[in-house]
C-alpha cells in the first residue's frame, strides 16, 4: 500500500505541470467580439484607450487559459498575482512519499487541498482544468488510504519480524542449568555422586 501511495505523490507532483484553468466558451466569443470590432473601427480602435485595455485583457486571458499549478505559482498575472505557495503541493507530496509513514500520508491531502482551494480557487468564466481536478481526486484518495493504511507505513514487513523476536528471546530468558523440558539440572548433585 505504501507503494501505492508513492505512486499517488507522484502523480500528485505530475499533475502539478498540467492545466489547471480554463475558459468557457465565452472568452472565445469575447475574443472575436474585439476582433470585428477592431475591424470595423480600424485607426479609430487603436487610438482609443478602451479598446486597448480590451487587448490587454484578452493577452492576459491567453495567457492564462491552460495556466498549470506551476504557472499560477511562477507567473505574476494582472489583478491575482502570483501564488508561490502552491509550490507545497508538490512538495508535501515530495516529502511524505521519502518519509513513508501513517501521519504524513493522512496530513499532506489535507494541508494540499486547502493551499490550492485557497490560492487557485477562481470564479467568473474560469473553469477548473483537467490537472486540477487530477490534483484532487488523487489528495481525495491518498487521504483514504492513509486513513486505512498501517500504522508504521510498511506492508507488513514489521509482522514478519516480531515473530522471530519472540522465538530468539525465548531461549535467552531461561535460567543458567535449566532444559527445555523444565528439569533442572544440579551440577553438585552429579559431582557427589561421582566422587563417591
Amino acid at each position: 500500500m505504501s507503494n501505492f501511495q508513492r505512486f499517488l505523490a507522484a502523480a500528485i507532483i505530475s499533475c502539478f505541470f498540467l492545466p489547471w484553468l480554463q475558459f468557457n466558451s465565452s472568452v472565445a466569443q469575447m475574443k472575436e467580439a474585439l476582433k470585428s470590432m477592431t475591424e470595423m473601427l480600424g485607426e479609430l480602435a487603436e487610438d482609443s484607450g478602451q479598446v486597448a485595455s480590451l487587448k490587454e485583457q484578452m493577452e492576459m486571458v491567453e495567457k492564462m487559459d491552460g495556466a498549470s499549478g506551476f504557472d499560477l505559482a511562477t507567473t505574476s498575472f494582472p489583478e491575482i498575482g502570483s501564488s508561490p505557495i502552491l509550490f507545497m503541493v508538490p512538495a508535501l507530496a515530495l516529502f511524505a512519499a521519502i518519509a513513508n509513514k501513517k501521519k504524513g500520508y493522512i496530513i499532506y491531502p489535507i494541508l494540499c487541498g486547502f493551499c490550492v482551494f485557497v490560492n487557485a480557487t477562481y470564479s467568473g468564466t474560469v473553469q477548473p482544468g483537467m490537472g486540477k481536478v487530477l490534483t484532487y481526486a488523487c489528495l481525495l484518495f491518498a487521504f483514504a488510504l492513509g486513513c486505512i493504511m498501517p500504522k508504521d507505513g510498511a506492508d507488513g514487513e514489521s509482522a514478519s519480524a516480531e515473530p522471530e523476536e519472540d522465538v530468539s528471546s525465548d531461549s535467552d530468558s531461561m535460567p543458567d542449568g535449566e532444559t527445555d523440558d523444565g528439569e533442572a539440572i544440579n551440577s553438585s548433585e552429579n559431582d557427589g555422586k561421582e566422587s563417591g
